[in-house]
């Protein structure tokens, strides 16, 4: 849960298996304003990432996944 119009940008840790090297976060299947910044392969793998707060600018529900170098995710 993140605070409508938050100051900050949000980080956050995707857990789960088949992360490889160069898997990307995405938020309504979108890599705009999402910077995945550390990806260690499992298992269990992690995708850390940081949300900008532009994303929170208005209430609603974020998609977040996991794509992959190939384009699988």
């Amino acid at each position: 849960t993140v605070i409508v119009a938050s100051p900050d940008d949000v980080p956050v840790i995707l857990t789960g298996t088949g992360f490889v090297t160069g898997s990307t976060v995405l938020v309504n299947n979108s890599a705009t304003g999402v910077t995945t910044t550390r990806v260690v392969v499992g298992p269990p793998g992690t995708v850390e990432a940081t949300l900008s707060k532009s994303l929170f600018a208005a209430p609603g529900t974020l998609n977040l996944s996991v794509r992959n170098p190939d384009g699988t995710g």
